[in-house]
């Protein structure tokens, strides 16, 4: 019976959001409880008649000889055991013949969906702390290789972050990290720290099931200096998809064009992530300036060209936008997919039309469907059709993420995109909802007033 209590007790706890020593205290009590059972079964006896105390040797052999055995009738006590007996062996069975390990963190589509948390900088050298967005930064492109792992792209990860970035950079736990990743709809998260052993760098990591804190698997990887973390990242990962047991990873991740990396420079990724972070704070100014110095420190970082594009766009420097968009656009092969689509769209945004904007965002939503940068790109290039109702669709299901993780966004133009897509449906009551939520963060900000 307690094996059984055990047993729900393991399974409906992550469907109930039970924190993780739920477990252990139920074990705790029935350990506890069985020595008194086992007592309180020593004294007493259960009888048809009810519970009475069993008799002792003397009192037995006084009373009169049983009767003669007859043919023995059945007892709710062979029921209850033979129920008993039947939910054990089915309890069991999957533990004894186990047949899919990973089947129940697979998604509908069957692949695997995981998210990579930023990783701890327990170095004790402050220099180190970019790589703790930097690693999670890599690990993420070389895992998104896989056309069976479903990996939430970095900014995706930011995003649900940026309002409490410090804190889970200090102190990242595992409950934490699982009340991310079942934010960010994945069934698997990798955790982990940086170190430093003497001279060598030490990255160690653990594969957990977000629904139950389970560890897969723990790993370590260690290299020389700074700039064996790119290799570090690409042996994590292939440590990671093999145990996985992702099928063809070896004639995949052996490809020249996969195995290229971003950049080799540790300077120049460095640059990057600064840029990417203040991109993502709405710093484009500053964004703007770390990538130049990416690019400055690697020429080849073709990344930084296209962020760097991006930012200038923001900012509203056409121009500039479209030359570092053009020279990024003549080394496109050199891509991996999900940049080559990022690309594809920048360049349909400059020079092709909305519908083939539409074709890439979506082919990049099929990689990372969280990711809301590329749902308010969307909504936007619905907005720009004039399919107003599509537009209001994913401008509204930008913020209904954003609203599930607990964070706010900083960009004005969604909420007058929705606000002006609300007014042409002649939905006024929604759109000025719409315009006072946009100023709630920016209360002054002229862009959504203009609007308003």
């Amino acid at each position: 019976t307690a094996f059984i209590i055990l047993e729900v007790v393991d399974i409906v706890s992550p469907a109930l959001l039970l924190p993780s020593w739920t477990l252990t205290l139920v074990v705790v009590l029935l350990a506890v409880g069985f020595p008194i059972v086992v007592i309180f079964s020593w004294i007493f006896d259960l009888t048809s008649e009810g519970i009475k105390k069993t008799e002792s040797i003397e009192e037995a052999t006084d009373q009169d000889p049983p009767p003669p055995p007859g043919k023995r009738r059945l007892k709710a006590s062979d029921i209850i055991i033979a129920v008993l007996f039947v939910v054990v062996v089915i309890l069991l069975y999957p533990k004894i013949f186990p047949r899919d390990k990973f089947r129940d963190i697979r998604d509908e589509d069957d692949r695997i969906s995981i998210s990579v948390m930023p990783f701890g900088n327990l170095s004790g050298d402050t220099l180190y702390n970019v790589w703790q967005d930097g690693f999670q930064n890599l690990l993420i492109t070389t895992l998104s290789n896989s056309s069976e792992l479903s990996v939430r792209q970095y900014q995706t990860v930011y995003s649900i972050l940026e309002d409490r970035k410090d804190e889970y950079h200090a102190a990242l736990t595992p409950s934490l990290a699982r009340e991310l990743a079942l934010k960010l709809d994945t069934r698997t998260f990798i955790m982990g720290n940086i170190m430093k052993a003497g001279h060598k760098i030490r990255i160690n990591a653990q594969l957990v099931n977000a629904e139950t804190e389970e560890i897969y698997r723990s790993y370590e990887v260690e290299g020389e200096s700074k700039d064996q973390i790119f290799i570090m990242a690409d042996s994590l990962s292939d440590l990671i998809r093999n145990y996985l047991e992702i099928k063809r990873y070896v004639e995949e991740y052996d490809s020249p064009e996969i195995r290229e990396l971003p950049t080799k420079s540790s300077e120049a990724f460095q640059y990057y992530i600064h840029g990417y972070n203040a991109a993502m704070d709405w710093d484009l100014q500053a964004s703007a300036e770390w990538f130049l110095k990416a690019i400055e420190s690697d020429s080849t970082f073709i990344s930084s060209y296209i962020m760097l594009s991006m930012a200038y766009r923001g900012l509203g420097e056409s121009k500039l936008s479209k030359k570092w968009c053009e020279l990024a656009y003549e080394k496109r092969e050199s891509l991996p997919l999900l940049e080559k689509l990022m690309l594809d769209h920048l360049h349909a945004y400059y020079y092709e039309t909305y519908e083939e904007q539409v074709r890439y965002i979506k082919q990049i939503l099929e990689i990372d469907k969280s990711n809301t940068t590329y749902i308010y790109f969307l909504g936007s290039a619905y907005h720009g059709l004039k399919q107003y109702e599509n537009a209001v669709f994913y401008l509204e299901k930008f913020l209904d993420i954003h609203n599930t993780w607990g964070t706010y966004s900083r960009w004005p133009l969604v909420y007058c995109w929705l606000g002006d897509s609300y007014h042409q449906l002649k939905n006024h009551k929604r759109e000025k909802e719409v315009y006072e939520l946009g100023l709630i963060g920016s209360p002054e900000n002229s862009t959504i007033v203009q609007f308003q």
